[in-house]
């Protein structure tokens, strides 16, 4: 196990055990979450994880199904100063396209990200490693936000229930 300290798998492991939600759980449960993990990479100021979920942005996308930690990196959270003036959340059905950041879909422009929000975007804070976003990051049901990159940002992709069933062992 020490060799493996060195390793991209081992360095996952070790991320991952020393998160301050895995405290308590078994290495076992650890390494099962590792497997299923999906490393994903945005490039310096593209727009990622737009909130809420909506299929015409594709891998701009949020997707509730997934739980997001952040590797390596760091992204400014934007949000639409406008909470409580927006329209409603494109409606997300069974018939949606694939979204979120795994859909095989380019990235689209930012001023489609931008237009999706419905208003300027403003940074209402910064995220780095550790951070783990596993739902509306600002509480809100009409908050409308997106990542923006500021490196090279690489986020680990989770399946939700999965990772529920991990933290709540």
């Amino acid at each position: 196990l020490k060799a493996d300290k060195s390793s991209s798998r081992g360095q996952l492991l070790d991320f991952l055990q020393n998160l301050p939600v895995m405290e308590g759980t078994s290495i076992a449960a650890v390494n099962a979450l590792s497997q299923l993990v999906t490393f994903k990479s945005f490039t310096r100021d593209q727009l990622c994880l737009a909130h809420p979920a909506d299929p015409s942005l594709g891998s701009a996308s949020y997707s509730n199904d997934l739980v997001y930690l952040i590797y390596s990196g760091e992204a400014r959270l934007m949000a639409a100063p406008d909470l409580f003036d927006v329209k409603p959340p494109p409606i997300v059905d069974s018939s949606s396209p694939p979204f979120g950041p795994l859909a095989d879909s380019p990235p689209p422009l930012s001023a489609t990200v931008y237009k999706a929000l419905g208003s300027s975007i403003l940074p209402v804070a910064t995220l780095g490693p550790g951070e783990i976003i596993s739902e509306n990051l600002l509480g809100l049901p009409a908050a409308r936000w997106c990542l923006h990159p500021t490196s090279e940002l690489q986020i680990l992709v989770v399946p939700r229930k999965e990772w529920h069933e991990v933290i709540r062992a």
